[in-house]
């Protein structure tokens, strides 16, 4: 994808082509842009999955997602990816040092504290490695994951680590208790529900942003412009309708607004994936919405396979 990327903007700033070439060169550009868009997609789902594996304990899937991840999608990752990448491998070296350990490390790996501890040790060696000076909000992000963390973990938190989670809770100003362990299913229902909220405000923000922020260069540079009538692989010009005049590095909206009524299209025909509490639970009954009663205060494993099971059975508009 880095290599696509960067080809793609070494080809629309060549200029002087002949015609014929430079309609080649521009279906190309169009259909690789159209393949990173799929892969993009496809790199979001990849990591939904990862994360939901590791939250509902299902090892066997977790080590084959992780093996999928670092193979197609080891670069590049952002804090969110990073996490659940460190997550899955805390889970899965907590379950080889609770198999050798024997069938008590193996309960304690299978409830979620071997896999929390390790999580733990993961995020704190993360934010050692951050500028401690700024307090970004991927940073807060990553210090909530990390309280999280360390109430899966229990009495697993040294005294050592305990400290440093103090430290990084009065830096972030989330000192507060430790979320006890029967609470860890209402947590995560809070911190999804706030994920949402931020999804939403990013969303009406992003409506009010001019469009040139919302369409980059790679896009609209592929297109010609029905007002100015700049050809593809042309910045707009002020002088309208005549293709001539000064040029201006923003294009002109009559060029954006065809990809973005383009892109909301394609959202529309997108399917709508269940999640897993959109399912009621097989085991405990509970609706959906509710979490489980699981011991390990997440979500039982034919919860979550019951809700795949209906999003292979019958897509969802």
């Amino acid at each position: 994808m880095v290599l696509v990327n960067r080809v793609c903007g070494e080809i629309a700033a060549l200029s002087g082509l002949e015609q014929e070439t430079q309609t080649q060169l521009t279906a190309a550009v169009e259909s690789a842009n159209r393949w990173l868009e799929e892969q993009t997609e496809a790199r979001r789902d990849l990591f939904f999955r990862l994360d939901e594996a590791v939250n509902s304990q299902r090892t066997r899937q977790v080590r084959r997602l992780l093996a999928h991840v670092n193979a197609a999608a080891s670069r590049n990752r952002t804090e969110a990816e990073n996490a659940i990448v460190d997550a899955a491998a805390g889970h899965l070296a907590a379950l080889a040092r609770g198999q050798q350990a024997g069938v008590a490390a193996g309960r304690a790996v299978a409830n979620g504290s071997g896999a929390g501890h390790e999580r733990v040790r993961s995020i704190l060696g993360n934010l050692r490695r951050r500028d401690t000076d700024v307090m970004t909000a991927e940073i807060r992000s990553l210090v909530k994951v990390l309280i999280r963390a360390a109430a899966d973990a229990g009495d697993r938190v040294t005294d050592d680590q305990a400290a440093d989670i103090a430290d990084w809770q009065q830096r972030a100003s989330l000192d507060k208790p430790l979320p006890a362990a029967g609470s860890l299913a209402e947590a995560r229902a809070a911190a999804a529900q706030r994920t949402k909220n931020k999804q939403d405000a990013a969303g009406q923000q992003k409506q009010t942003r001019p469009l040139s922020d919302r369409v980059a260069r790679r896009f609209w540079i592929t297109r010609r412009c029905p007002r100015c009538h700049a050809v593809k692989g042309r910045n707009c010009v002020h002088n309208n309708r005549t293709g001539t005049g000064e040029v201006q590095q923003i294009p002109h909206s009559e060029r954006l607004k065809p990809i973005l009524e383009e892109r909301k299209a394609k959202a529309k025909q997108r399917k709508r994936q269940l999640q897993t509490l959109d399912v009621t639970c097989p085991d405990c009954k509970r609706p959906p919405g509710a979490t489980c009663t699981s011991p390990s205060g997440g979500v039982h494993r034919s919860r979550a396979e019951h809700a795949q099971k209906l999003n292979r059975k019958e897509p969802r508009a």
